[in-house]
Order: C-alpha cells, then sequence, then structure tokens
C-alpha cells in the first residue's frame, strides 16, 4: 500500500531501521536511505552541507514517490525530512501523505554550536551525551577510526545548517516524536513543530532517551503502524 522512507540520524547507515520491516504495518516497505560515505556506500564521499544531501537523496527515492509514500527521519534525519519535503515541493512532485520528525526541534529552533570539530574528545563527548552508545564502543580504537569521519562530516553538515525564514510552510499533515528523558533537545522547542506546516500536527512523547527509537522499537513501530492505517482512511 506504500513505503515509508526512512533517514537515519548523524554518525549512523540505513541499517538501523533493517529490522523494522518485521514490524510494519501489512502492505508497508521500509526503505532504509543510505546515506554517501556510510554503509553499503562506505566508499563514496562524505556530504558537505545539507542541500548536496538532500539533491543526492531525492536522485535517489523520485522515481519511487508516484505511490502512497511517507517520510521519515530521527534528529538529523528529521532535518533531512524537512529539506527533502520542500525539495519535493519545489519539484511539482507529488507529496508525501505524513511525515514523522523525530528526535529534533523544528528547523527555525536548530542550531548545533559548542563542539570544536578539530577535537576528536569532543566528538566522542557529544556522542556520549546524546546516549545509546557505550564509552567501550566509543574508546575502541578499531571502531572509532570509521565512525569519527562520519560523525564529523555529519556535524559539519549540521553545524552548517541555517533555517531559511523565507521557506513556505509544508502542507502534510505531520507528527513528532520524542524520548521524555532527551537532554539534548527541549521538549519546548519539539512541540513547536506545529509552526512548520499548515496540516495537523501529532505529538508522541516515548520513554527514553535521544535514541528512544532504538530502546522502545516496539511502541516506536506501534504508532508508525496506526499512522499508516490513518492515512489511507
Amino acid at each position: 500500500m506504500g513505503k515509508i522512507f526512512c533517514i537515519p540520524y548523524a554518525g549512523s547507515s540505513a541499517a538501523i531501521y533493517n529490522h523494522w520491516n518485521k514490524e510494519v504495518e501489512q502492505g508497508w516497505e521500509i526503505i532504509p536511505v543510505e546515506l554517501s560515505g556510510r554503509g553499503s556506500r562506505f566508499g563514496e564521499s562524505l556530504y558537505n552541507n545539507i542541500e548536496d544531501t538532500v539533491e543526492d537523496i531525492y536522485k535517489r527515492i523520485g522515481n519511487y514517490l508516484f505511490e502512497n509514500y511517507i517520510i521519515y527521519g530521527h534528529s538529523m534525519g528529521a532535518l533531512i525530512a524537512y529539506e527533502l519535503t520542500k525539495k519535493i515541493h519545489q519539484n511539482h512532485a507529488p507529496s508525501p501523505r505524513h511525515i514523522i520528525f523525530s528526535g529534533c526541534v523544528p528547523p527555525n529552533k536548530f542550531q548545533l554550536a559548542g563542539i570544536d570539530l578539530n577535537s576528536d574528545d569532543q566528538i566522542k563527548q557529544k556522542l556520549l551525551s546524546l546516549g545509546g552508545t557505550s564509552s567501550q564502543v566509543i574508546e575502541n580504537p578499531e571502531h572509532i577510526s570509521v565512525f569519527l569521519p562520519i560523525l564529523r562530516a555529519d556535524f559539519h553538515l549540521l553545524q552548517q545548517y541555517v533555517y531559511q525564514r523565507k521557506d513556505h510552510l509544508l502542507t502534510e499533515d505531520i507528527s513528532v516524536f520524542y524520548g521524555k528523558n532527551d537532554n539534548n533537545v527541549s521538549i519546548k522547542d519539539v512541540r513547536k513543530w506545529d509552526v512548520m506546516t499548515s496540516g495537523k500536527t501529532y505529538y508522541h512523547t516515548f520513554e527514553g532517551d535521544h535514541f528512544f527509537l532504538n530502546s522502545k522499537t516496539n511502541e516506536v513501530m506501534d504508532c508508525i503502524r496506526q499512522i499508516c492505517r490513518n492515512v489511507l482512511k
């Protein structure tokens, strides 16, 4: 009945969504979006900015937008989802039936500051502060040697992001997912996504920190299944 394009968070790959197809609503398919420079695209160049990211994703999914579809993005992926939807509108392609912005404040409230991207230690500390990654993994030389360049590029992309006030409103209904104990986003600001769209906005709170989508997968998928059913009513 449709597809759900899932955009990963900073430092991760499409693999974080692979197991979601086992839980998705019947007739719907999870399409994990692989970003350049990681996962199955590890040998490719990392992005320099969010514009290049959106252009690349649009080229990859553009031919699949002529059926029911939903866009889901978590954290960095939520900002990309917002800019991707704008790109879809600009190209007069069929719009998503729904958009799910997860673990992120709206673009007009977003700012990533206070990280010196030349400092490995500061990048590691930021990662630890988000939760979901153990210090053992972060201090493993083999893992971190692969992980750090991706994180550095993603954090650079986020630091360079500037919300354009002239942007038009989205028109789609949206859902906003956030963790009850996420100390890295302002809950007050998260609940201001409604100013980004002329459609309806639905807020959903989950137990957990910034990576609640991993710790509370069953609850997240319950909500996504309901959204899938609702968009077809």
